[in-house]
């Protein structure tokens, strides 16, 4: 059965009895740092500890398995691998405020976790709010919540209707990504309003912010105000 085709523009929350909304887990297999600890908190032994051979029997009944040595270390030697890359990849980046963008875009359409990344600066602050979700900061982070939309496919986003402001080093710019989403019918659109920031930074323009509002399946209107002409 196919998910409805707009909810892939919402983030994982979900809503309690209260109004407040509730980030949940994104994890694929409990793999990583983030599933052993997980593991160990359900399995009740503690930060350090290491769960019983029959409290692993049961929870891996349910898709939890912990992580061997030498999946860790090869996981590890990807990751530096992947940063490498990455690194490489932004030194080669140039350009305006344009380019980057574009270089932005074409990494979502592409799966390209290593070009997405060398677009955003390399600096700790740096901030990434996808549709409905929490606000994810950090490169470690944002990288972590785009490899996961990665593992589903492609991010087929275009941006459109672009609103610049500009000064000598930064740029702001506010547009609408038309996104293709898949349905029974076949490809649908979905509208998000995204704001980007990029700053100039020592290794050229980069993006420094990313907003993303929920999607929508109607085309966002404009509201502005003509300026008056005086006489």
């Amino acid at each position: 059965m196919r998910p409805e085709p707009f909810q892939v523009l919402r983030a994982g929350t979900k809503r309690g009895p209260s109004t407040v909304a509730a980030p949940a887990v994104l994890m694929a297999g409990a793999t990583g740092a983030l599933g052993n600890e997980m593991l160990r908190r359900l399995a009740g032994s503690g930060r350090h500890g290491a769960p019983s051979r029959e409290t692993c029997r049961r929870l891996s009944m349910h898709g939890w398995c912990a992580e061997s040595r030498q999946n860790r270390q090869e996981r590890q030697q990807a990751q530096l691998t992947s940063m490498r890359k990455t690194k490489i990849q932004a030194a080669n980046l140039q350009g305006n405020p344009d380019d980057i963008e574009a270089a932005f875009y074409e990494a979502l359409q592409n799966a390209d976790i290593d070009k997405l990344m060398a677009c955003w600066a390399d600096e700790d602050e740096i901030v990434c709010i996808h549709p409905g979700g929490p606000r994810v900061i950090g490169a470690g982070a944002i990288r972590a919540t785009f490899e996961a939309m990665f593992a589903n496919g492609t991010i087929r986003a275009w941006p459109e209707r672009v609103r610049k402001t500009e000064s000598l080093a930064s740029a702001v710019h506010n547009l609408l990504e038309r996104v293709e989403v898949p349905s029974d019918d076949g490809p649908r659109n979905a509208w998000v309003v995204a704001t980007n920031v990029y700053l100039k930074t020592a290794q050229g323009w980069r993006m420094v912010a990313h907003h993303a509002s929920p999607g929508t399946e109607n085309e966002v209107q404009e509201v502005s105000v003509s300026p008056q002409v005086l006489h």
